[in-house]
């Protein structure tokens, strides 16, 4: 059975190399007058508005993922393959390339092993770092500005199971096996070179740029799996009782993979987006109610932000106890909130929806700037609210959920900075204080000092300039001062540089 299983993957990263060669040599020999068009296989996961998105330089220089792998759902083991195109885009050049293995870290509790390496066609020698959470490949020829590299890696993950009740954002529980992250993904290249910090539990794990992903996973045909993008290809195999699926999506900032037999779903077309609703056997009747909230907020933020330009949107009830957490195309809500805290399924719904604006369209670093997509997805709740239960309810928000939780840390003597890094704050307590809380706070007080038209101009401009690339407070800041044409340095030093105390 373990042959089989290797001879199908290796035949289906055979085919994932082959279409990465042909798209690269249609690139610069192809004799057609009509070249092949590289974004063509990821154009069915982009609405007909949005299509023109691919056609933009920096969308077309992207990192794009070729990635095949097999799920064993009993054994929680994953066998995958990848291919990876990479394209330096900085001045300064770079004889090192990282990628994460995120499923090391403590606590996902998951091992990931790299069994090979292949440069641009030879096979390369790798080493580890930051805890065996960072893959590192020398190269021998530095890479300048607008050159690429060619990456292959075939690697193993197990995963963990965990206790039922127990928040589980990578492993097996509750019938779920969560598998986020569960591929070699490259690391950023900053300023400051390669970022290769991680997060906290409390906080955000990943740091990454928006990318492109053609995936193949071959899993039993007894699971229902949710995943971003589109499914283009579906392939029976009736001999081992799997199915071979193959997805696409467009610029995203990661690919995440879950399974379970017990999903089912609920589905609704809004606005041309596939909208969808998964829920745990038995939780039927909150998995409709998180479709309705789900639908609502989707409408609400596309008017308020910026145009959804991917063909599919999901609701998704994960083993995550009463929180929540998104992944690209992916809002995750915990069981708890299905089945018997009902009364946070809608806040907390509204706002991981929100990161789908801020921060798989609008990336940062979310480890070193928690604040930045944190605070300002908090603080887009209150367009949900004042929409639907007007401006008093968003008020009563905004008093209780973050300023009387950070006026008591002010008394207490315990007021922070916004803008640190996650490692700064010591409790998960301050840590939502100071980064959800206050930085909410900080998008609060420009509201009210340029007005409500000026502050979601600010937010559309954001987002049309930043739109699957990486900004910093420093951009945010820039854009605000560009569209209300107001000195925001004061506002901003009070709220994200300083401390009530001064």
């Amino acid at each position: 059975m373990q042959r089989k299983q290797s001879r199908r993957i290796i035949g289906s990263f055979a085919a994932a190399i082959l279409l990465a060669a042909v798209l690269i040599f249609s690139l610069s020999t192809c004799r057609s007058k009509q070249p092949l068009d590289p974004m063509t296989a990821y154009r069915p996961d982009m609405r007909p508005e949005a299509i023109s998105d691919l056609d933009l330089a920096y969308v077309r220089q992207l990192p794009r993922y070729w990635i095949t792998f097999t799920v064993n759902y009993k054994d929680r083991l994953l066998r995958g393959e990848e291919v990876v195109r990479y394209i330096h885009r900085t001045d300064t050049p770079v004889r090192d390339i990282y990628f994460r293995l995120y499923p090391n870290l403590s606590y996902y509790g998951g091992s990931m092993e790299v069994n090979r390496a292949v440069l641009n066609g030879s096979v390369v020698s790798f080493d580890y770092s930051v805890d065996t959470t960072a893959l590192h490949i020398p190269l021998a020829t530095a890479l300048g500005n607008g050159e690429k590299a060619i990456i292959s890696l075939r690697y193993t993950l197990k995963a963990p199971a965990k206790p039922d009740n127990r928040y589980t954002l990578f492993g097996l529980s509750q019938s779920v096996l969560n598998l986020p992250l569960s591929y070699p993904i490259l690391a950023v290249y900053t300023p400051g070179g390669w970022a290769l910090n991680s997060g906290l539990p409390m906080g955000d794990t990943l740091f990454s740029e928006a990318a492109l992903y053609h995936v193949t996973a071959t899993y039993s045909r007894t699971l229902t799996a949710i995943h971003p993008g589109i499914a283009v290809a579906r392939k029976p195999m009736t001999s081992t009782g799997e199915v071979r699926e193959t997805y696409v999506t467009g610029p995203v900032r990661e690919f995440a993979f879950f399974l379970s037999p017990n999903y089912h779903f609920v589905e609704k077309n809004v606005d041309g987006v596939r909208f969808r609703s998964y829920y745990l056997t038995g939780d039927g009747i909150n998995g409709n109610i998180a479709s309705l909230y789900g639908m609502a907020v989707f409408r609400i933020y596309q008017k308020k932000f910026g145009f959804y330009p991917y063909r599919t949107m999901n609701v998704v009830e994960a083993p995550i106890t009463y929180r929540g957490m998104e992944y690209a195309n992916l809002a995750l809500l915990g069981t708890d909130l299905y089945r018997g805290k009902h009364a946070h399924q809608e806040f907390l719904l509204s706002h991981e929806m929100g990161h789908q604006w801020w921060y798989n369209m609008v990336g940062n670093d979310q480890v070193t700037y928690p604040w930045l997509d944190e605070g300002l997805t908090e603080y887009s709740t209150t367009a949900y609210f004042e929409e639907v239960y007007g401006r008093r309810r968003a008020e009563q928000i905004i008093h209780q959920r973050w300023e009387v939780p950070w006026q008591s840390l002010v008394q207490s003597g315990l007021d922070a900075i916004v803008n640190q890094p996650e490692s700064a704050f010591r409790t998960g307590s301050e840590y939502e204080t100071i980064v959800y809380g206050k930085g909410a706070l900080f998008f609060n007080a420009l509201r009210q000092q340029v007005g409500d038209e000026t502050y979601y101009r600010i937010l559309h401009t954001y987002w049309l300039r930043y739109k699957y690339k990486t900004a910093t407070p420093e951009d945010f800041l820039s854009v605000a001062e560009e569209v209300s044409g107001e000195n925001l340095h004061g506002l901003y030093r009070k709220w994200v540089l300083s401390t009530s105390s001064g």
